[in-house]
């Protein structure tokens, strides 16, 4: 009667919350922001296109957006005064995704 009480037990956990892990992969993009000169840019702001989900670049130009759904998104890097760059990323693939860019005046 234990026995197939713990087995029931185990069953359910397999059934109901292992897919709910697999569902729950996320991903990340990680760069790094410089200028023409290769001087990096410090604050510039890296947005998923649609979402809420960005960041401002560091002290080094360096940059992470994470906890991102896998699939195609795109990447929106601005600054005042530079041109603003848009790169389509794919994490559906690769989930960890690193993507350096050129700011242009």
């Amino acid at each position: 009667m234990k026995k197939t009480l713990l087995t029931k037990f185990f069953r359910f956990l397999l059934i109901f919350l292992f897919p709910g892990a697999l569902l729950a992969q996320t991903g990340t993009i990680t760069g790094n922001v410089v200028d023409a000169n290769g001087d990096p840019l410090i604050g510039v702001n890296a947005v998923i296109q649609g979402t809420s989900n960005g960041t401002v670049t560091n002290i080094d130009g360096n940059y992470t957006i994470s906890e991102l759904q896998l699939g195609q998104m795109n990447l929106e890097v601005s600054f005042i005064g530079y041109l603003t760059e848009i790169y389509s990323i794919d994490l559906s693939k690769t989930p960890n995704v690193k993507q350096n860019v050129v700011l242009l005046e």
